[in-house]
C-alpha cells in the first residue's frame, strides 16, 4: 500500500495558521532560544575518537551502557539513604563514620578534596564545600563550546579551588576536574555541551594477600633450590643415565646455543625461574632463569602505576626512558605509595635480577589512586604514542602497557561515562597503535572476576590480557586471585621484587605483580628474532590479539597446578 503525503499548506486552516505564526514572528520581541541540554543517552561520547575506536571493534555506546556490569546476584541491595557506603573505608585518611552533623562548621577544603561515600547522610562536603568531580565534554573538538563550559565551571566551583583540563592532543578537552557541590554539579549538567558530571572516586586499593608468611629460607633461596636440584640429579644418575637426546628435549634448549643467557641461581627468585620451567620439571625445582639474549631490547613498556624509585639497584642506567604524570601528580620521579607498589611492578618487567625482560625500556606513568588520575594517565599514554609516531619512532608491535590498578564501577550506571571514556581510551591505545595492554585482575578472589572491575573485565570486549596469580612453588592459584572466564592467563603472584625500603628486595603477593611479569614476557616475545617480526606483520589492530593468543598457546598447567600459567618456551633447570 502506498501512503500519500499531504502538503501542510493545502488546507484553509493551515494557511490561516501559517500567516498567524508569521505575524507573531515579525512583530514579537526577539527571543533567544538555547539549544536543549545534551543528555548522555542522546549523543555519542568524545567524537570522533570514540567512533573510530569503539566502532572499529564492533562495540557501540549502547552495548557498553546497557551491559550489566555486575555478576548475577551481586547487584548492591543497600539503601544509600539509610546505610553508609563502605567502599572507601580502606582508603587512608577517609573515615565514613566521622561526618559533620547538620549545623556544624563545614569540613576543610583539603579534606573534601577526596571523594566521600556517595549517599552518606548529612554529607557536608557534597552540600557545602563540594567534592572533586569530573565534567565530561560531549564534543572534544568544539573549542568554542568547551570555552563556554569552562566559564560556567569557573563560576560553579568552590571558591579558592582550581579547574584542571584533561586534553587529548588530537582532539581537545576530554574532561575537566573541579570541586563542586551538588547544586554546582547540577548547573553543569544543565549546561549545553556537557555530557555528564560524575563524582571522582578512589580506585580499588591494590592490597596484598596476607595469608602468606615468608620465613626467609625456602622458596626464594636460590642456592638452596640449586642444592636440592643437584641432590635429585645425583640420585637419578645412580641409576640408568638418561640419553642426551632425552635430556635436551626435557630442557627445551641446547646448552651450546650462545644466544641464551642463564641467570645465576643465587640471584634468581623462584617466580622468575617459574617463567622458564619446562613441563617436565616441577615448579619447586626450577633453579635458573633461562632467556634469549634479546631480552626485550628495543621494546617500550608503559608502567601505569604509582611511580618508581629510580635510584634502586634493580634499574640500570637508561632503563627508565622517561616519566609521564597523570592528573594530580606533581612532576617528581618518586614512588610515594606505601610499600613501593610501582617500584615492585617496574622491577618485575625489567629489573636486573627480578625482571623478565631485562633489556626493555620503561616509561613510568605515575598516577594517584583515583578515577580522574587513572583516566588522565591513559590520555597521557595516548598522547605520547601519537607524538612518538609523528616523530618517526616504531610504534606498532614495539609497545606494551601494564597496569595493576582497577576501578569498581557501580552501582548500576552511576559512572557510565567514566566507564565509556576508559573503554574508548584503551580501545584507541590498542587498535590505533597496536599496543599490547596487560592488566592485573585484582585481589578479590577466589570468586570469579566480576564485570564491574575495570579495566580488568574489559577483556571480554577488547584484546586485553587480564592476569590472575599462582604460587610459583606449586602452580596453584593464590587464594586472593580471582578466576573465571574473564581471566586470560596466570603468572606468579608471590614474587620477590625491588623495594624502596628493603635492600636486596622483598617478597610481595598479589596479581599486581603477576601482570608486569606477563608484560615483560610480551616484551621478550616482541624482541625475539623472527617471532617479533612475524607478529608485527599483521594489521595494527590485530597485533595485540596475536600476542595474547601466543602467550595463551605457550602457557601450560604446572605439575600439581590448577591453571595455565606463563612459559617462555625454554627450560628452567640447568643440570
Amino acid at each position: 500500500m502506498v501512503t500519500s503525503k499531504t502538503n501542510a499548506l493545502s488546507s484553509p486552516i493551515s494557511i490561516h495558521f501559517f500567516f498567524f505564526s508569521l505575524t507573531l514572528f515579525l512583530f514579537s520581541p526577539p527571543v533567544i532560544t538555547l539549544s536543549p541540554t545534551v543528555r548522555r543517552d542522546e549523543t555519542s561520547l568524545w567524537d570522533p575518537l570514540l567512533q573510530k575506536t569503539i566502532d572499529s571493534v564492533g562495540l557501540g555506546l549502547e552495548a557498553i551502557w546497557n551491559t550489566n556490569w555486575f555478576e548475577p546476584g551481586t547487584q548492591p541491595v543497600q539503601d544509600p539513604q539509610t546505610q553508609p557506603d563502605t567502599r572507601y573505608e580502606t582508603i587512608p585518611g577517609i573515615d565514613p563514620d566521622v561526618l559533620p552533623e547538620p549545623g556544624q562548621t563545614p569540613v576543610a577544603k583539603e579534606e573534601c578534596s577526596q571523594a566521600l561515600p556517595v549517599g552518606a547522610p548529612d554529607d557536608t562536603c557534597r552540600k557545602q564545600t563540594g567534592i572533586l568531580r569530573m565534567v565530561f565534554a560531549s564534543d572534544c573538538a568544539n573549542p568554542a563550546q568547551n570555552r563556554a563550559i569552562e566559564d560556567v565551571l569557573a563560576e560553579s566551583i568552590d571558591p579558592g579551588t582550581e579547574i584542571s583540563s584533561i586534553i587529548d592532543d588530537d582532539c581537545g578537552i576530554v574532561f575537566w576536574t573541579g570541586q563542586l557541590t551538588d547544586d554546582g554539579a547540577q548547573v553543569l549538567r544543565d549546561t549545553y555541551g556537557v555530557l555528564a558530571v560524575e563524582d571522582d572516586f578512589p580506585l580499588e586499593p591494590p592490597e596484598e594477600d596476607s595469608s602468606y608468611t615468608f620465613d626467609g629460607s625456602s622458596v626464594y633461596d636460590g642456592a638452596a633450590r640449586r642444592k636440592r636440584s643437584n641432590t635429585r640429579h645425583d640420585k637419578r644418575e645412580s641409576g640408568p643415565a638418561p640419553s642426551k637426546k632425552k635430556k635436551e628435549r626435557d630442557l627445551s634448549y641446547n646448552k651450546r646455543d650462545t644466544a641464551l643467557v642463564v641467570q645465576d641461581p643465587a640471584t634468581t627468585p623462584l617466580d622468575l625461574a617459574f617463567v622458564s620451567t619446562a613441563p617436565e620439571i616441577s615448579p619447586a625445582d626450577g633453579s635458573h632463569y633461562v632467556y634469549h639474549q634479546a631480552a626485550g631490547e628495543d621494546i617500550n613498556v608503559y608502567v601505569v602505576d604509582t611511580g618508581a624509585q629510580t635510584e634502586n639497584s634493580e634499574f640500570t642506567s637508561g632503563v627508565i626512558k622517561r616519566w609521564l604524570y597523570a592528573y594530580d601528580c606533581p612532576p617528581a620521579e618518586i614512588d610515594d605509595y606505601p610499600g613501593g607498589h610501582g617500584t615492585c611492578s617496574a622491577s618485575k618487567v625489567a629489573g636486573v635480577n627480578f625482571g623478565v625482560a631485562k633489556k626493555a625500556s620503561l616509561i613510568i606513568v605515575r598516577l594517584k589512586m583515583n578515577a580522574s588520575s587513572m583516566l588522565s594517565g591513559y590520555v597521557k599514554v595516548l598522547n605520547d604514542l601519537r607524538r612518538r609516531k609523528k616523530a618517526g619512532e616504531r610504534i606498532q608491535g614495539y609497545n606494551i602497557v601494564t597496569t595493576s590498578v582497577n576501578a569498581v564501577i557501580g552501582p548500576g550506571s552511576e559512572w557510565k561515562t567514566t566507564l565509556t571514556t576508559m573503554t574508548s581510551l584503551i580501545s584507541a591505545i590498542i587498535n590505533l597503535y597496536g599496543v599490547v595492554f596487560v592488566c592485573a585482575a585484582g585481589n578479590r578472589g577466589p570468586e570469579d572476576l566480576g564485570k564491574n572491575v575495570v579495566p580488568a573485565s574489559l577483556s571480554q570486549k577488547l584484546p586485553i590480557i587480564t592476569v590472575g596469580s599462582v604460587d610459583p612453588a606449586t602452580g596453584v592459584r593464590r587464594p586472593s586471585s580471582p578466576g573465571g572466564p574473564l581471566i586470560t592467563i596466570y603468572a606468579p603472584g608471590l614474587v620477590k621484587c625491588a623495594s624502596p625500603t628493603t635492600p636486596g628486595g622483598r617478597v610481595k603477593d598479589g596479581t599486581s605483580y603477576a601482570a608486569p611479569m606477563v608484560a615483560g614476557l610480551a616484551a621478550y616475545y616482541f624482541s625475539l628474532p623472527d617471532l617479533g617480526d612475524m607478529m608485527r606483520n599483521n594489521p595494527t589492530s590485530a597485533i595485540p590479539g596475536v600476542m595474547k593468543g601466543y602467550i595463551i598457546d605457550k602457557a601450560y598447567v604446572r605439575q600439581g597446578g590448577t591453571d595455565k600459567a606463563i612459559w617462555n618456551g625454554l627450560g628452567g633447570n640447568w643440570t
